[in-house]
């Protein structure tokens, strides 16, 4: 491999009828006077002679050794004529440098290159030089460049860094890249460097190993989303380093117990056995309650946090949820799935005293939105041809479904003949059939849409079979017949034994009353007629109104065992006792 080492030096001479300036290149760089090389590798020097007179000039190029005083006492390489604007010929006369191929170029142009190519430089060309001699006008030097061959090794390196591949130890190098044995590489103790070039100075030392270190490194951490690194962190970060974290979203809190909101910049830093320490945040960002809403609606499904925290530290908090209870000191940070379950419920946070005593109470009454679900379990009906029949399919919902949002189909086609019943959260629809007909059985699907964001539709599929036997969700018309005949005859039945009842007892009643006062006075009436018997001569209408006025001279005969009754339309005998005060009919006194 050819090693091409440029190093720029600019001569420049103006004469009275010629202006020249040599440049010589090495390595790719411009500086001092010393060309560096590697020792045992290929390199070449490049000289450029540049004119401006139009005058005839002719100049010469000499290699001298480094036992040759002066420059022009050595080995004349190449003569460069030229006139008029240009290097119009360029003669080489020896080439005696062993190991050197010495070409020249540049014909007709204003400039001339003169190459010289070293097979293996090694420390036999340390010291020699190269210069250019103006042989027109007395065999002055104009300038001239000495060439130093250097040796460093890579044994001489500092034992915190190796070279990058495999190298002779005991080679000579002008440049070598490095890295760490341990750690990572860094300058300065903070930008890191994958590697870094070292040159072998004109001392044969090694250059720039007081600015590099070696130090344990961390590589940027990874955080769980949506927490960030506040601050710039380099891929690979030097012990030590710290970085703030905070949150692209939600809120940050602590991992570990007892968990609570942060505020402020948590920092994580770099460790020397290269991790970074647990910051011990995260960051929430679901829904929060924190009791401080009378009421709140969330979507069944979600994940809610309840934060109770106590205004006072050392207090300890609880949170009612309805069957379950949350107890932590000062405070209270539980993550919950809400559920249908929770709809209506109230939570409570209550902030207590060592004692028990509750300081203060915070409630919060629940609204949890769910979809649409089945209550019915079985959804294969069975109907009875011919008559008439109804199946209910049960779900609940929150928010209340509306009737638009219902669908029925049966084999594509929507049907009407439903309707929707709702209490509270529970919804009925009713699909009713006047008369069951074959056609009616099949498989039917059931839509449940709801407009709420975050819930799910219902889509339930049921059937409708033929049945030859009562169904529990229809009845025949024959059935609601006999129901209604044998209540019937039971309400006569019960009429007819009350009747009797009664007869028995007015019986033994009228037989007690006649065995204590068998003077008992009664009265008979006819329901059609009205003959009373005035026994005293009076008129029956004076006796009638002397019964109505409660006169004491009335007189009303004693009463025989079976004599006085008296027939209704119906041939039944009744006999009734005499009111405390007179019916305005004609008493009829008879004696015995």
């Amino acid at each position: 491999m050819m090693l091409k080492v440029i190093l720029l030096l600019v001569t420049s001479l103006s004469v009275a009828h010629a202006y020249c300036s040599l440049s010589f290149y090495a390595n790719n760089r411009r500086g001092s006077n010393v060309f560096t090389f590697d020792e045992g590798h290929n390199a070449t020097i490049t000289m450029r002679c540049y004119g401006s007179s139009s005058s005839r000039e002719r100049y010469d190029v000499y290699w001298a050794s480094n036992n040759v005083k002066y420059i022009d006492y050595g080995v004349r390489v190449y003569r460069l004529y030229w006139e008029a604007y240009r290097f119009y010929r360029l003669s080489k006369y020896y080439n005696v440098v062993d190991g050197v191929k010495i070409t020249g170029s540049g014909e007709y142009t204003s400039t001339a290159i003169i190459q010289f190519d070293f097979d293996s430089m090694n420390t036999t060309f340390n010291g020699s030089r190269i210069g250019l001699v103006d042989a027109y006008f007395g065999y002055r030097v104009l300038g001239s460049q000495e060439i130093i061959v250097t040796c460093c090794k890579t044994s001489e390196l500092p034992s915190f860094i190796a070279p990058v591949g495999t190298h002779d130890n005991t080679a000579c190098m002008a440049d070598v890249q490095v890295d760490c044995t341990s750690g990572s590489l860094f300058r300065n103790s903070l930008t890191y460097l994958p590697f870094v070039t070292l040159t072998c100075s004109s001392s044969s030392k090694w250059e720039n190993t007081s600015n590099v270190q070696c130090l344990p490194s961390c590589q940027e951490p990874i955080l769980a989303r949506p927490l960030y690194l506040y601050d710039y962190v380099q891929p690979i970060t030097p012990a030590g380093t710290t970085s703030r974290i905070r949150c692209r979203s939600g809120q940050m809190y602590r991992t570990t117990d007892p968990k609570y909101f942060v505020s402020g910049w948590p920092t994580i830093e770099c460790k020397a056995d290269g991790g970074w320490n647990d910051p011990e945040v995260a960051c929430w960002t679901g829904l929060v309650m924190d009791f401080t809403i009378k009421q709140r609606q969330f979507i069944s499904g979600f994940q809610v946090l309840l934060y109770c925290k106590a205004n006072h530290e050392g207090n300890g908090v609880k949170v009612e949820l309805g069957k379950e209870f949350f107890i932590a000191e000062n405070v209270v940070f539980e993550n919950i799935t809400m559920t249908s379950q929770h709809n209506g419920v109230v939570a409570s946070c209550i902030e207590l005293e060592r004692s028990g005593n509750v300081i203060k109470k915070s409630e919060t009454k629940l609204n949890v939105l769910y979809s649409p679900a089945l209550i019915s379990k079985d959804l294969n009906y069975a109907l009875e041809t011919g008559n008439s029949g109804e199946i209910v399919i049960k779900f609940q919902a929150n928010p209340v479904i509306s009737q638009g949002s219902i669908h029925v189909f049966k084999n594509g086609t929507s049907l009407s003949n439903y309707y929707l019943m709702v209490d509270g959260n529970l919804h009925s629809v009713v699909l009713h059939f006047v008369k069951v007909e074959a056609e009616d059985f099949g498989n039917y699907k059931l839509i449940v849409q709801t407009s709420t964001f975050g819930l799910s539709p219902l889509t339930a599929n049921f059937s409708i079979s033929e049945s030859v036997t009562t169904s529990p969700n229809a009845f025949k018309s024959g059935d609601i017949a006999a129901i209604a005949l044998s209540g019937v005859l039971t309400i006569a039945l019960i009429t007819f034994a009350l009747t009797m009842a009664y007869k028995k007892l007015n019986g033994e009643e009228k037989r007690k009353r006649k065995s204590v006062n068998p003077n008992e006075t009664m009265v008979t009436y006819e329901p059609e007629t009205h003959n009373y018997e005035d026994i005293d001569g009076n008129s029956g209408e004076n006796n009638l109104e002397r019964a109505h006025s409660g006169y004491e001279n009335m007189h009303i005969g004693q009463v025989q065992p079976n004599a006085y009754h008296m027939q209704d339309q119906r041939s039944e005998q009744r006999t009734k006792q005499l009111p405390l005060k007179p019916p305005p009919y004609e008493v009829e006194n008879r004696y015995s």
